[in-house]
């Protein structure tokens, strides 16, 4: 407000409104308000709007066509970005990591393997919010074998994660190890908690993951009957 013609400041809102989370804003803003600006500062504001856009859709979006829009969206804008970008720097390598999950959620599921396996001969580890839809990928085109090692792989690093392990135990049962897959979605329901409390709330909350895996529990006993 004191100082409205200040280009570094309008910078340095830009770039705090994309650290607290506000990834689209933040991009807006920086492409509308500060001139002239740094190409590589407004690729990787556009790259992080990308994620945000298919993370919103994953999360929040009221139907399945408005989650594929903003993935649809996301895919676009993150394309633009990898363009742009010198390769492997970090601009490229965020739009590309999150071009991964925009894949899997359009259900590209050959694309997300093709570009998993491009990262790796280019020398790059995938990080795991992103491995974990190339795992899936795998299961999806009944590869469980590779499915397995990854979730395994993942599970190592996030072992309370209800949905690794779930993808975990459809694999086993992909590979026809019926016991294993039921004591590996057993184990997962079991332990998540029942109840969450959130802060400033003055009763606990039934947990939907817990929910979700036990119900996969009971659906994997139907199908082997």
């Amino acid at each position: 407000e004191k100082s409205p013609n200040d280009m570094q400041t309008r910078s340095d809102l830009a770039l705090a409104l994309s650290r607290v989370g506000s990834q689209t804003l933040a991009s807006a803003l920086y492409a509308e308000d500060v001139a002239p600006s740094a190409s590589e500062t407004e690729r990787s504001l556009s790259a992080a709007a990308g994620g945000e856009a298919v993370n919103w859709g994953e999360a929040y979006a009221p139907t399945r066509a408005r989650q594929r829009a903003e993935s649809k969206t996301a895919l676009a804008r993150l394309d633009k970005v990898i363009v742009a970008s010198g390769q492997k720097d970090a601009a490229w390598r965020a739009a590309q990591f999150d071009r991964i999950v925009v894949l899997y959620d359009l259900r590209r599921v050959h694309d997300v393997i093709r570009r998993y396996r491009d990262l790796k001969r280019q020398g790059l580890g995938v990080p795991a919010y992103a491995l974990s839809n190339v795992a899936g990928a795998y299961l999806a085109l009944r590869r469980p074998e590779r499915a397995e090692a990854l979730y395994r792989r993942l599970l190592a690093e996030s072992p309370s994660d209800g949905n690794l392990w779930s993808g975990l135990a459809y694999a086993q049962m992909e590979r026809g190890r019926t016991r294993q897959a039921l004591a590996t979605i057993d184990h997962a329901y079991k332990a998540a908690a029942p109840w969450f409390r959130l802060g400033g709330m003055s009763e606990p909350r039934v947990n939907p993951m817990r929910l979700s895996l036990e119900s996969q529990a009971a659906q994997m006993r139907l199908g082997v009957n």
